[in-house]
């Protein structure tokens, strides 16, 4: 038995552009899924697809999650749709709608990266099933990258990369400008060494290094310190500063 709360659990945040010919399929389609997702766009061949895909990706910095497609269609059919799509996003998550009498296309389709594919007429239960399966590889994705854009500095800290944010039991820790440099350069390869000649020239890059010395980066390594584990930033005497977990 197919359970739609968990379905709606891990798919009502995602976005979906359905591209179907067949203009009743196409409403009805839309008409089962758009309580559930978040976001739905039809189109009706794949020129307008196309058009859609990237008119989607300039509006919201971000490429639908699943895009559902027909093989033949007017215009430009499913194959060359989904290879200008694959030119634009490579890792595009696409569900193909293929009828027994497109068996041909198939392995093209496969040679170009479609492994997802719903038998025509559409059995919406598997339609469903293979959304679900395209919504959790979607989310076990996400999960990766957001595991490789955070450092975690024991005790609570975590430091993500992409927004240069400090945080301590998910409430931001306040840095200064010159906090948020030297973090982004100490930790942006752990274990490594920086010496004096780097800090400065990262930290105060606007102003005259010979202005600055050792003392400025002892005072803002000191400040550092209480905002971070302890023992977390230590001092390789002559050398510089380096991270430690």
């Amino acid at each position: 038995m197919f359970n739609y709360l968990e379905f709606n659990r891990v798919c009502y945040d995602k976005s979906v552009l359905l591209v179907e010919d067949d203009r009743s399929l196409l409403l009805e389609t839309k008409d089962v899924l758009e309580d559930i997702f978040s976001h739905i766009d039809t189109a009706s061949n794949g020129e307008e697809g196309l058009k859609k895909f990237t008119e989607y990706y300039k509006n919201n910095s971000t490429f639908y999650d699943i895009v559902c497609s027909d093989i033949s269609m007017p215009k430009m059919n499913g194959i060359e749709f989904t290879k200008a799509m694959y030119q634009q996003n490579p890792k595009q998550n696409v569900i193909i709608f293929s009828a027994y009498t497109n068996k041909e296309y198939l392995i093209e389709f496969i040679n170009i990266g479609v492994d997802s594919f719903v038998s025509k007429p559409v059995n919406y239960k598997n339609l469903m099933q293979s959304l679900k399966k395209s919504c959790l590889s979607i989310k076990k994705e996400n999960k990766q990258n957001n595991s490789l854009n955070k450092l975690d500095l024991n005790d609570g800290f975590i430091w993500e990369y992409d927004i240069s944010e400090l945080t301590h039991d998910g409430n931001t820790v306040k840095l200064t400008k010159n906090e948020v440099c030297f973090l982004n350069l100490i930790l942006s390869n752990p274990k490594k060494i920086y010496s004096y000649d780097e800090i400065i020239h990262s930290v105060w890059k606007d102003l005259d290094a010979e202005l600055m010395s050792e003392i400025n980066i002892k005072h803002l390594v000191s400040r550092i310190r209480r905002k971070l584990p302890k023992n977390s930033i230590i001092n390789m005497y002559g050398q510089g500063y380096q991270y430690t977990d």
